[in-house]
């Protein structure tokens, strides 16, 4: 097969060969780990004949009955005739494969004939429509999100990543379920050892059921008895698009429309998509009310119980008196009260959770308003306990991710039990506590505070801040080992 090098990119040029087998080789080992590239092998007229295509990016009415059909009847092969007599799509004539190896990805069909040395590139685009996002809403940017269809998921990736280094690498799990698993990677970009690491943990699985990724996501975890999250879950089109190129891996699941990215490290579950459809300063400050609820959310109540029962000296006297008063009639301590209210809390959200959304959210908005005000007047809690679980309550609704909400829950608790033992002193047990099992976690061998720590400068400018998109050049050491510098921005 002969080589030439283009003027242009400085990268070889293969033109296309006479031999078909030399031309499909190739590119069977171009598209290798692709697995939703189909080679359709034809022989007419003693003629081999291949067709190649994505599964799902390609109208199948119009390749049966417009190409097969038509192929199948002509009098002459040749594949200037086909330009000739095919009655549908856009067609166009290629003499080297590099000018189609990517055309495939935009819903193009490639036909190669045996004895010539061009190839038809034909277009018979078929568009998906996808559903808008109902788990992870956004107000500006792109809304679409998976389908239940692992195939059709696959080729709404090809869609935004129309390059041969997205990869996509298919398991069967589970004996009886039979579920089609695909890792997704960029080739280029992602870290190899990540990679083998996540095919071996998914090879390793043997179980019966697979029902959703979640139950993946609790198979291969690194710390399967931590209550915080080492694997992030997203339905969006465009957070597993971005995520993709930040060299993580994105592991597909049939029949649910949940992805599961991995590496996930504490910080990347503070990152939602929003952050870059917005300008810088106010995605970086909603970062921060971000982290803030997060931590408010767990402390307060321990601080609440930690002032009021140990450390008296931290409150001003005016106030002092007035918690004083207030709690003369009141029957339970304060470590019952706060409790108290945040059982009501969890329970109102559940609640709204399981009823229709159109009543849900008001039936817990409401509900805790009453419940809370009716609990004042009865003497049951006191007014600053309601308004303590309020901002609890609100504060972790802003947590982005349900899974990284479920830890809130075990380390308030923790706080809550150091605080009523140990007044501050326990509340900083607890935090320290918290710190050093949080510098313990991996996920798929990288550690859980990185980039904090480790600390790297490199990486930091898209973590405690969302910095302007030009500043941020690189990506993440220790999951993009390769092709880190992501492009060179005009501006110093």
């Amino acid at each position: 097969m002969s080589e030439n090098k283009s003027s242009n990119n400085n990268e070889n040029t293969v033109l296309i060969s006479s031999n078909i087998n030399d031309n499909i080789n190739l590119l069977q080992n171009i598209y290798s780990n692709c697995e939703d590239i189909i080679f359709r092998k034809l022989t007419i007229q003693n003629v081999e004949i291949y067709i190649i295509y994505v599964n799902n990016l390609v109208d199948k009415l119009l390749l049966t009955e417009g190409i097969l059909k038509n192929i199948s009847d002509m009098q002459e092969l040749s594949i200037e005739k086909l330009k000739d007599e095919l009655p549908i799509g856009r067609i166009s004539l290629i003499d080297n494969l590099s000018q189609g190896i990517d055309k495939i990805f935009s819903g193009e069909v490639l036909v190669f004939m045996e004895g010539n040395i061009k190839a038809a590139v034909i277009n018979i685009a078929e568009y998906t429509v996808t559903k808008e996002t109902q788990t992870e809403p956004s107000i500006m940017g792109n809304k679409d999100a998976f389908t239940n269809n692992i195939a059709k998921n696959i080729a709404l990736l090809r869609r935004y990543i129309p390059n041969v280094n997205l990869k996509a690498h298919s398991l069967t799990i589970g004996r009886n379920s039979k579920t089609s698993i695909n890792v997704v990677y960029l080739n280029n970009i992602a870290n190899n050892k990540i990679v083998t690491e996540v095919i071996n943990r998914l090879n390793s699985i043997d179980i019966d059921l697979i029902l959703d990724s979640t139950n993946i996501a609790e198979l291969i975890e690194d710390n399967p008895y931590s209550p915080f999250p080492a694997v992030n879950v997203t339905e969006r089109i465009d957070k597993v698009v971005g995520n993709l190129h930040e060299g993580q891996i994105a592991i597909l699941v049939d029949k649910t429309p949940f992805v599961l990215i991995t590496p996930a490290p504490f910080v990347s579950f503070f990152q939602v998509s929003d952050d870059y459809y917005n300008s810088f300063y106010i995605s970086t400050l909603i970062r921060w009310l971000r982290y803030i609820s997060y931590f408010t959310s767990i402390f307060l109540p321990g601080f609440y119980i930690a002032i009021t029962n140990y450390n008296h000296e931290l409150i001003p006297i005016r106030m002092l008196i007035t918690l004083s008063s207030q709690r003369r009639t009141l029957p339970f301590p304060p470590i019952v009260e706060i409790i108290l209210m945040l059982v009501g809390f969890e329970l109102l959200r559940e609640l709204g959770t399981r009823l229709p959304k159109t009543i849900g959210s008001t039936v817990s908005l409401v509900g805790a308003l009453i419940i809370g005000e009716v609990a004042v007047k009865a003497g049951i809690v006191s007014a600053i306990v309601v308004i303590t679980g309020a901002i609890t309550a609100i504060t972790s609704m802003i947590i982005p991710s349900r899974l990284l909400y479920e830890s809130v829950i075990y380390c308030r608790i923790l706080c809550l039990f150091f605080s009523s033992i140990m007044g501050i002193f326990g509340l900083l047990i607890s935090v320290l506590f918290i710190l050093g099992h949080l510098s313990n976690i991996r996920s798929f061998g990288i550690p859980y505070t990185y980039p904090l720590s480790p600390y790297n400068k490199e990486d930091i400018d898209d973590i405690l801040i969302r910095a302007p998109i030009w500043k941020i050049k690189k990506r993440p050491i220790l999951y993009a080992s390769r092709n880190r510098l992501k492009f060179r921005s005009i501006r110093k």
